[in-house]
């Protein structure tokens, strides 16, 4: 596991750079610690690593070939693909930590790295 997430650490990374786009550096720089988090709960997921893996490969065939368009509808299927998976397997193990199970709206749910003192309103 530790391998794949260095992999993907580091893929995202390298798109980021070739990317040479400042605006998307610094969101993905924000979102940094749900992405990490979300990579978290999909690793656990049977084939989840496997499909992520395929993902990446045709998004860099796709950079490669300069196909923006179809490097676009990849990304969006790899993310989407992904947020499903992590739906069905909370779904499937009764894991807690979506906000229908914590009872809370997503405004209210406590604020990474800060305690739960920390909610957003």
């Amino acid at each position: 596991m530790d391998a794949y997430r260095i992999y993907n650490r580091d893929l995202h990374a390298a798109i980021l750079n070739a990317a040479r786009n400042s605006y998307l550096t610094g969101m993905m720089g924000q979102l940094r610690l749900q992405s990490e988090m979300l990579m978290a709960k999909t690793i656990r997921i049977a084939g989840r690593p496997v499909r992520a893996i395929e993902e990446h490969q045709q998004l860099i065939e796709l950079i490669g070939t300069g196909d923006a368009g179809g490097a676009e509808r990849v990304m969006e299927h790899h993310i989407m693909s992904a947020m499903e998976d992590i739906l069905r397997w909370g779904r499937e193990t009764g894991d807690g930590s979506s906000t229908e199970d914590s009872g809370r709206s997503p405004q209210e749910e406590p604020l990474p790295g800060r305690g739960s003192d920390a909610v957003r309103r």
